[in-house]
């Protein structure tokens, strides 16, 4: 058996939050700040928010390193002139950073800015909702009314909605429109860091995390909204997985990288029907790994995640693996 292509699909790695949860109280905004300029990789831009930190690098150059001693385990040699690689990324500084931060520890040789193929918002084909939003949110919010089930979930997760738009400043004071994906990242960020938490707002974290876990589950379950968000990224893989099959034989060792956020882990994730202990997020810095392997004339895959095999087969026919995908993308 031979490893002939590996494709890396990550998420960048710990960032800073999204939103300054005080932005409209200045005395306690300027304190956020500062709390999160010092735990940056690199002050890129005024904002400190939604940027890579010092952390989430060394989560990325760790995962470089278990990629590399992965593929040095199955004979590669990761030597340049032996390396064909491509590496793309969706157009954000940390997601850029935490690719370049991986490279350092898998590729050193391409860990290049000007290597990096930054999707701009109509190609991004790692997160189709960069291109394709304006649909994709409209019909979770109509699959979530029209379902009596998902439905009863509102209605059981009401009382925590209306005490952290109580709790949470962002939503009463500085009117931010309310989502459980901001809810949650305020949370997340701080449970990262070990910050302390707003008073009154600890017993809302993880009932917050958990819906946003299970209402990404019930999006997905949803054949239409999954092939949205699916689609391009799978047609890419498999393009990929194709061209290697069809070309000549050589020695090459071919890599694609893709620097990506949790929704697209999550696409593809449930697109390839993995098993997945609930409530489920993948972790920042978390990558699945696809490996096609050519035993003689048999083309086989490989997929985890963070080295664990998320296929119903660790080693699944390259034509059956095809068929799981196209399924979700027709």
């Amino acid at each position: 058996m031979r490893l002939r292509l590996v494709q890396v699909l990550h998420r960048h790695g710990d960032r800073s939050p999204l939103h300054n949860v005080f932005e409209r109280i200045p005395w306690l905004a300027e304190q956020e700040n500062a709390i999160w300029s010092t735990r940056l990789h690199e002050i890129t831009k005024d904002s400190v928010y939604g940027q890579l930190t010092k952390v989430g690098m060394n989560q990325m150059q760790a995962r470089g390193l278990e990629l590399r001693s992965e593929c040095l385990k199955q004979g590669w040699t990761l030597q340049q002139d032996n390396v064909h690689v491509n590496v793309y990324s969706t157009p954000y500084e940390r997601t850029q950073q935490s690719v370049l931060g991986l490279l350092s520890h898998f590729l050193p040789h391409a860990a290049r800015k000007d290597e990096i193929q930054v999707l701009p918002k109509h190609l991004n084909f790692i997160n189709a909702y960069s291109a394709a939003g304006n649909v994709i949110v409209p019909m979770k919010m109509k699959m979530i009314e029209q379902h009596p089930e998902y439905s009863l979930d509102d209605k059981r997760m009401e009382p925590i909605r209306k005490e952290l738009i109580h709790r949470l400043p962002m939503f009463h004071h500085n009117k931010e429109e309310f989502t459980w994906m901001k809810a949650a990242d305020h949370f997340v960020c701080r449970q990262a860091h070990r910050l302390e938490y707003i008073p009154n707002t600890q017993e809302l974290a993880k009932p917050t995390i958990d819906h946003l876990s299970l209402r990404f589950l019930q999006f997905y379950s949803d054949p239409i909204i999954l092939k949205l968000v699916v689609k391009d990224l799978a047609s890419k893989l498999l393009d990929e997985m194709e061209l290697c099959i069809k070309a000549k034989p050589n020695e090459k060792e071919y890599i694609q990288i893709y620097s990506g956020h949790d929704v697209s882990l999550l696409a593809l994730l449930y697109a390839m029907e993995s098993q997945l202990d609930h409530p489920f997020w993948p972790d920042y810095s978390s990558a699945v790994v696809l490996e096609l392997i050519q035993d003689n004339l048999e083309w086989y895959v490989r997929a985890t995640l963070d080295s664990k095999s998320v296929l119903e087969e660790p080693m699944m026919p390259y034509k059956a693996f095809v068929q799981l995908l196209q399924q979700k993308m027709n």
